[in-house]
């Protein structure tokens, strides 16, 4: 298969950092091709979607350290006696592949000044770009879990939950031979929005914060800011190692402890159910519009439902999300159709890199 591949930059995983955007869980957006006319458009739609306004002025200095890293590999490889012809350093270079949010992709401007970049740096100059999406699809095909046949294109939605930016797109997959599959856009609808695993811990924090302080009061003991820090930011390690991925709105409640220096013992907060379910409900209620919407899309244009939904990102670990929309597939499929089936990326947020990586690989051949 001819896959796209990328190269995914780290993000914070501090709940404590996280934004809360203002988001209407009742109408999530839509973004259509072509919708930024002007530069200044174009950095308006990349500030909506939280990406700093001079992400495109600061691209050449990611892109140099790359050239970097990778002039760097080819050289130890010569420094260890290994002869490089210049055809096998040639390719290398080649097979170097950047995965971009699809914000970055799916305006004509943006690209065009994304390419620019690219085409600015000697080392990547011939380097391929490609939507995460893709690279996600990528992923996915490589796993063996998409039925693929030569005889009818197959349409999957991809919902790509990252820790900030959530996107949803749809496309049509054709096998063309057992190596090659060729996927083409299902539509121009792509919609994006602020929702992603950040904001469920963020939520959390806020309430782990409130809880830590009216604990404080209760036992008459003033904490200064930087402790309250500190123990909010334990629990919420504990949150995301365990209670975001293992949630799953049963009643249960859940527990996280920590250290009371000030007691010299340990405490333990106890939370309910319904008060984690509503850490998650703001974002995993746009997510399931989102989906729900695009479904509808799909079967207006295609007339029927997709046959795969694609869950990856930071977000595709969660067993709560993944039951929601689940349950918003059943309930917007109509009595004649066949089920969609929801596939999640085990490895998660690393779903895109392993996807890029793959399609780098196949650059080689």
């Amino acid at each position: 298969m001819k896959s796209n591949a990328g190269r995914v930059s780290e993000q914070s995983t501090n709940p404590t950092d996280a934004l809360q955007p203002a988001i209407n869980p009742f109408d999530p957006r839509v973004w259509r091709k072509g919708s930024a006319t002007s530069r200044t458009e174009e950095r308006h739609l990349l500030r909506e979607f939280g990406l700093h306004s001079g992400i495109m002025d600061a691209l050449p200095d990611q892109l140099r350290r790359l050239e970097g890293e990778v002039a760097t590999h080819i050289r130890k490889d010569h420094h260890q006696g290994v002869e490089l012809p210049s055809s096998v350093a040639a390719v290398r270079v080649n097979a170097v592949v950047c995965a971009l949010p699809s914000v970055l992709l799916n305006d004509a401007q943006t690209w065009s000044a994304s390419s620019s970049t690219l085409a600015d740096c000697p080392l990547l100059q011939h380097a391929k770009a490609l939507p995460h999406s893709l690279a996600i699809i990528q992923y996915f095909v490589d796993t063996g879990a998409l039925e693929l046949t030569a005889s009818q294109g197959v349409v999957v939605i991809v919902l790509n939950c990252d820790e900030t930016l959530v996107e949803c797109t749809s496309h049509i997959l054709q096998l063309v031979s057992n190596d090659h599959v060729e996927v083409t856009d299902a539509d121009a609808l792509y919609m994006a929005e602020l929702a992603g695993a950040a904001l469920v811990h963020a939520k959390f924090s806020k309430l782990a914060t409130q809880r830590v302080k009216l604990l404080g009061s209760q036992f008459r003991q003033r904490m200064e800011q930087r402790r309250v820090d500190d123990i909010v930011r334990s629990c919420g390690d504990q949150f995301r190692q365990c209670i975001f991925s293992g949630f799953r709105d049963d009643g249960r409640a859940w527990e996280v402890d920590y250290d009371a220096v000030e007691r010299d013992s340990t405490v333990r907060l106890k939370f309910g159910n319904d008060e984690i379910r509503n850490c998650f409900t703001p974002s995993v209620t746009v997510l399931r519009k989102m989906l729900t919407g695009s479904v509808e899309r799909v079967r207006y244009l295609h007339g029927a439902m997709p046959r795969y939904v694609l869950l990856a990102g930071a977000y595709a670990n969660s067993s709560f999300l993944a039951e929601s929309l689940r349950r918003g597939l059943e309930d917007c499929r109509l009595a004649t159709e066949s089920p969609a089936s929801l596939l999640q990326a085990q490895e998660g947020e690393d779903a895109c890199a392993l996807g890029a990586l793959r399609h780098a690989m196949s650059c080689w051949v």
